[in-house]
């Protein structure tokens, strides 16, 4: 058993043998950044300081140690009042927002809340299987909302579009990830971007409603990349840009008909082509590995800082 020590903080917890830091530190109870759990983001990346040595790098999810550590890593204390829980559920309403994109609403038992962070995901379970999915209603609403793509071939898909029913019962464990503001942030209101590929709206919507919900006018901007116009399945950034001058809203196709009329190319170019310099804001961008590790590497070329970029990988299912 290893003492893992946290700075700045100064917390410690234990490690015991052939567990990873990040299972350790879900076992007590301590709130460190992470997302997948798979070591395939890089969401619960720490430094860690070795006296004598130059620091370097882990990924707390997938690091066993064989000695006591020091990590420099922040410690999360908005999950201080956030618990998971497992609860069952009901199929409330399914929803086709496009031909491959279904919201599905839940509803939890009369006596059953969910707190949960806008941006943090659930697990919903039918039988042994599970699929991860981001919530995209609020924690204020008295129901939870998802928009789930079909996946062909996908089992969770193939329930969905074509076996569910209203009032299905299902279970759902949660709320997981650390993809949510963080208090420092709302404090000094640092400007938003938000950069969403395909269904990685979801939390978008919900972290944006959970804004207006609290009449903060920090300036926001969304860029949401879709291969043709047929992805934007929600009319509600259009919505918001006309209803609040604070909000920004630039849909990019990536592959689009020769009948589309706006921004095309890469969803990430465009932020770049209209932020010089990102060194002032927050970057929150939900999508494909691959749009991600991109928009990071060419975001923090353009001055943003590491610390102040987000990410919440749309991993596929084993």
């Amino acid at each position: 058993m290893y003492n893992v020590t946290l700075q700045p903080s100064h917390l410690s917890f234990t490690v015991s043998d052939e567990e990873t830091i990040l299972q350790a530190a879900l076992r007590q109870e301590v709130a460190l950044p992470y997302s997948c759990k798979t070591g395939k983001c890089d969401s619960c990346v720490a430094i860690v300081k070795s006296e004598g040595q130059s620091p370097s790098t882990i990924k707390t999810c997938t690091t066993i140690p064989s000695q006591d550590m020091i990590l420099e890593l922040e410690l999360l204390t908005e999950l201080n009042d956030v618990q998971v829980k497992t609860l069952p559920c009901r199929i409330d309403l399914l929803e086709y927002a496009s031909e491959d994109v279904i919201v599905l609403t839940l509803r939890l038992p009369p006596n059953q809340r969910l707190p949960f962070i806008s941006g943090q995901y659930i697990d919903l379970i039918i039988g042994d299987i599970r699929r991860s999915y981001s919530i995209a209603s609020t924690a204020q609403a008295d129901k939870i909302e998802l928009h789930i793509r079909k996946v062909v071939q996908g089992k969770f898909s193939q329930y969905l579009f074509e076996q569910a029913k209203i009032n299905d019962l299902l279970r759902l464990e949660g709320p997981f990830g650390t993809f949510f503001r963080r208090k420092a942030s709302i404090v000094t209101k640092r400007p938003l971007i938000f950069l969403a590929g395909g269904t990685g709206f979801a939390p978008v919507q919900s972290m944006v409603q959970s804004i207006l919900a609290t009449q903060e006018t920090t300036p926001i901007w969304i860029y949401w990349g879709n291969q043709t116009a047929e992805g934007f399945y929600s009319i509600l950034p259009s919505e918001w840009a006309k209803g609040y001058e604070w909000i920004n809203y630039h849909p990019v196709c990536s592959t689009p008909s020769s009948s589309w009329q706006g921004r095309t190319g890469l969803v990430h170019h465009a932020v770049l082509a209209d932020f010089p310099s990102l060194s002032s804001m927050d970057v929150f961008a939900c999508g494909s590995p691959a749009m991600i590790e991109a928009a990071k590497s060419d975001f923090i070329q353009a001055g943003l800082v590491p610390s102040s970029f987000y990410a919440d990988a749309f991993l596929p299912s084993n």
